[in-house]
């Protein structure tokens, strides 16, 4: 095995989904030498994240690639809630003051996708099959151990593919940003505390194609204890996400599925002749006790984990990493203090204290009806905004912090 190659970066990113590769977009794009590293082969074929907040739009267009993305995705205006069968509320995003007022139905590997694409065009290479091994900090910087990993094939007559460290390099970087997911192998390393918060929630989830017209609106639906959502997809497909109650379990057929809906949906009349994809999805409500320290930063779902209804966490990270982005070029080009890292954490950590309700449940305001007036604190991680737009569409149903 080859050891010891040494490579210099200014900055160093692990973990290369949306955040990671966001987050590179805009150091490339202010001419701060970058790398990034993630140890799995590929982007995702298959993940749960689907939706980008009218804000992600925004930082995505400075990114230059929102006009890529617009034309596979499917354009989202509003929100409607309901309990069971009985329509309670609408969030209009028109009334943003963005400019993309919408939200944007849209798999994730499509994003990584075309990040990654924008990226190779700022001459960066994200370096697949690459591991941290240790990050030490040092006076001048960051000392970073990466294996190089490859699939061997292993086994016979059934073939099985083996991870196997190849060679290590180290990379010295100014800094390093981790955002390398909810396992984050950064944020342990660092020993910073992830508390689990919440109790988790489980869904299942489905997608398949339907005749009926969706009408360009997310629709949610409060049912008993449940929390479940319908978002529509390009080319008339539509994924249902159905939180499952003690006892429940998932099951990929047609009649799990047609029974999930007549319980919890009875106004969607859709039902699907085959489920093209399904799956049992859990997540937990997570938040660092600090988004890093000195010169190691975290972002993203290395950072916080909430309810993915509202896709809060990845939207956010595209905020945190496009945020960490600027304030790392103020740092290495314009002799900016490091005292902004610390504004950093402490931003970040007031923002998910208000979205994880560390702080108390949203209020009703005035003209909040009886119901809604009940339901902030399972309305709040359900919409999918942060924020100031996340305050003007609590405000359409007379919600406050």
């Amino acid at each position: 095995m080859a050891r010891n190659e040494k490579r210099k970066t200014e900055v160093l990113i692990v973990g290369a989904g949306p955040v990671g590769l966001m987050t590179a977009v805009c150091l490339a794009e202010r001419g701060v030498k970058v790398a990034i590293v993630d140890r799995e082969r590929r982007t995702n074929v298959h993940s749960y994240a689907l939706v980008l907040h009218p804000r992600s739009l925004d930082l995505l267009e400075e990114a230059g690639v929102v006009n890529e993305l617009i034309p596979v995705g499917y354009r989202v205006d509003r929100l409607g809630v309901y309990d069971n069968d009985v329509h309670r509320a609408t969030l209009n995003f028109s009334k943003l003051q963005n400019a993309y007022p919408f939200a944007l139905s849209i798999p994730q590997s499509r994003l990584e996708t075309i990040l990654e694409r924008r990226l190779a065009d700022l001459g960066v290479k994200v370096l697949w099959n690459h591991e941290v091994e240790t990050i030490e900090q040092t006076g001048d910087g960051v000392e970073a151990s990466i294996d190089h990993i490859e699939e061997i094939p292993k086994g016979y007559p059934i073939m099985q593919m083996h991870r196997v460290v190849t060679s290590t390099s180290t990379f010295h970087a100014d800094y390093v940003v981790g955002t390398d997911g909810y396992n984050s192998l950064t944020r342990k390393l660092l020993q910073i505390e992830y508390q689990d918060l919440n109790e988790a929630q489980v869904f299942s989830v489905y997608e398949f194609h339907t005749d009926m017209n969706l009408d360009n609106e997310v629709r949610l639906t409060l049912s008993q204890d449940t929390v479940n959502v319908l978002w529509p997809m390009k080319d008339g497909r539509c994924r249902w996400s159905f939180e499952l109650k003690p006892g429940e379990s998932h099951n990929h057929s047609n009649n799990a599925l047609s029974h999930f809906i007549e319980e919890r949906a009875p106004w969607f009349t859709s039902r699907p002749e085959h489920v093209e994809w399904s799956a049992r999805v859990r997540f937990e409500h997570r938040l660092v006790t600090q988004f890093g320290r000195d010169r190691v930063w975290l972002a993203g779902d290395s950072g916080h984990l909430t309810s993915p209804v509202g896709c809060q966490s990845m939207n956010v990270g595209l905020i945190e990493g496009h945020d960490l982005a600027c304030r790392l070029f103020e740092i290495l080009r314009n002799n900016g203090s490091e005292e902004s890292l610390s504004e950093y954490n402490a931003n970040c950590t007031e923002m998910w204290k208000r979205l994880l309700m560390r702080d108390g449940d949203p209020q009703p305001s005035e003209g909040a009806n009886e119901w809604t007036a009940g339901q902030g604190r399972r309305l709040l991680p359900c919409i999918p905004a942060a924020t100031r737009q996340l305050e003007v569409l609590m405000d359409q149903i007379g919600l406050q912090f």
